[in-house]
């Protein structure tokens, strides 16, 4: 059988789509399939903006599936507002009784990422959110974050996610002569950032292949 099993896994990882990805997880948790998991994981990690927003098995999802998916660094967002809509419209599935969940949900997201406007103006006075002490303690612990009044607020809601794509330049010219710099750009935070190198040749160019 473990032929034919590594067959039907196969199938699934060659058909895997935004719109099937979560059931071929929960199937492949089930049958205790780890590699298959795994790469159901991981789509859902890369394209995980179309499946918050548009998959109906989204809304299936375990609790504890999504609180891990959506704290892992490497989650799959340009800008944690994707995030936060998509626990708006997990906890809207079934309101009654998933408001209750909105303070785990809500310790996931990377609050301190967001804008100050949209942090204020938006989810604090959010309809799941407004009467919670607990999300309101974490939502002023971001707000005391963004404005760097609270250095002690360097938690899991300010730390970055890891971007999305980035860019490198190696090389260059300083004066007259070239240089090994590498540098590296930072999609997400619109950044340059200076990567330590030894042993790279300087270059002011590339040559003709």
């Amino acid at each position: 059988m473990h032929d034919a099993l590594t067959l039907c896994c196969r199938f699934l990882k060659d058909r895997m789509c935004s719109d099937n990805c979560i059931g071929i997880y929960k199937l492949a948790d089930t049958f205790g399939c780890e590699d298959l998991k795994m790469a159901a994981s991981r789509f859902v990690l890369r394209h995980f903006v179309h499946v918050a927003r548009v998959s109906d098995e989204f809304v299936q999802l375990p609790l504890d599936d999504l609180l891990q998916f959506m704290e892992r660094d490497d989650l799959n967002v340009k800008n944690e507002r994707v995030v936060f809509e998509a626990v708006e419209r997990w906890i809207g599935h079934s309101v009654h009784t998933r408001t209750p969940c909105v303070e785990k949900l809500l310790s996931k997201v990377r609050l301190s990422l967001l804008d100050c406007g949209y942090l204020m103006n938006t989810v604090k006075c959010h309809e799941y959110v407004k009467y919670s002490l607990e999300c309101q303690k974490l939502i002023i612990s971001a707000f005391m974050s963004i404005l760097h009044l609270d250095p002690r607020s360097t938690n899991e809601v300010a730390r970055p996610r890891l971007p999305s794509s980035v860019l490198f330049a190696f090389g260059g010219w300083s004066g007259e002569s070239p240089i090994n710099a590498m540098e590296c750009y930072d999609s997400r935070a619109g950044a340059w950032v200076n990567v330590p190198v030894t042993g790279e040749i300087p270059r002011g160019y590339h040559p003709p292949p």
